[in-house]
């Protein structure tokens, strides 16, 4: 158990403190982010949001969310996390600070759905446009739950599909999910990150999904993206971007803390890019390598550390 529980705390914690740091530059453009950003301490002031400093946004309170309903359930269940996604977003159940923030389009029709009596996975967003980060954001635990269950890859492929397809049902943003998800559970069997790129970039994903599907993910898994220059990584809230950048930065930096700064620099999103990123550069380099002062900042930590302790004890 105390070896899960490490590698729960240190992907869900690195999420949850790249959350909280991007928060106030989300939807900054990179110049801007680049001229501002202090990343020495959490910071409270933002264009969009008015929260304290160490709040966590949707991303984390979402992924709390599912992980909650993963240990109620002892596996996923559709319906119970839609419940309590609904919990969160009527009832800022999962905040850090009481209220619910930092829902996106995609997300908040699916919910709306969910609240007309749609089943939960039928209420995921199909079309082209829902392709936005709002399923990446939250998977790191379904992502965990794969790498502790060593599930067949069939079941595994389900599995992610339907956990995202609650609110992105799309075909590209399902990949994403998977895509992340293997190269999560190759760091956490022990890879390098270089060696969790490689395996990603030899799997087969045209197996189960359509050429153009795989094709968007060209620049992740052609091999060079490490080599991608800076100034190629858009700014924008697309679920493979967001991918892309979380990876590249995680590839091309040495730390947890030369990561996350990296990606908030890139602009935008800086929220989600943070949080994904921290997720894998939590279990790259553990938790204890995220700077003192981003954890003591974080707001509720121990809460979500105890969320972390609850799910860690279905794989003792």
């Amino acid at each position: 158990m105390t070896n899960h529980l490490k590698i729960i705390t240190d992907c869900i914690l690195g999420l949850a403190v790249g959350d909280a740091l991007g928060v106030p530059y989300e939807f900054m453009r990179r110049d801007q982010v680049e001229a501002a950003a202090d990343l020495r301490h959490m910071k409270a002031s933002s264009s969009f949001h008015e929260q304290p400093p160490g709040a966590w946004s949707d991303d984390t309170a979402m992924c709390l969310a599912s992980m909650d309903s993963l240990t109620r359930c002892r596996g996923f269940d559709a319906e119970d996390t839609m419940a309590a996604f609904l919990d969160w977003y009527r009832n800022a159940a999962y905040s850090s600070t009481g209220v619910a923030f930092g829902v996106g389009g995609t997300v908040s029709r699916a919910l709306s759905s969910a609240l007309h009596g749609v089943p939960a996975l039928s209420c995921g967003r199909r079309g082209f446009r829902d392709n936005g980060n709002g399923a990446l954001m939250r998977i790191a635990p379904i992502s965990l739950w794969c790498a502790f269950r060593e599930l067949p890859r069939d079941e595994e492929v389900q599995l992610v599909s339907d956990a995202g397809a609650v609110t992105h049902a799309h075909e590209i943003s399902k990949l994403g999910c998977l895509i992340y998800t293997d190269y999560l559970k190759e760091l956490i069997r022990g890879a390098s990150k270089e060696q969790a790129y490689s395996f990603i970039c030899r799997e087969r994903y045209s197996l189960r999904f359509t050429f153009s599907t795989v094709a968007v993910y060209d620049r992740i898994l052609n091999g060079r993206l490490p080599e991608l220059p800076r100034y190629k990584l858009a700014e924008s809230g697309y679920v493979v971007n967001t991918l892309e950048a979380a990876l590249w930065a995680t590839l091309r930096t040495a730390s947890y803390e030369e990561a996350v700064g990296e990606s908030i620099r890139l602009g935008y999103d800086t929220d989600t890019l943070a949080a994904v990123t921290g997720s894998l550069c939590g279990v790259l380099y553990g938790s204890e390598s995220i700077p003192e002062a981003w954890r003591d900042e974080l707001l509720k930590r121990s809460y979500l550390e105890s969320l972390c302790a609850e799910y860690a004890k279905l794989f003792s």
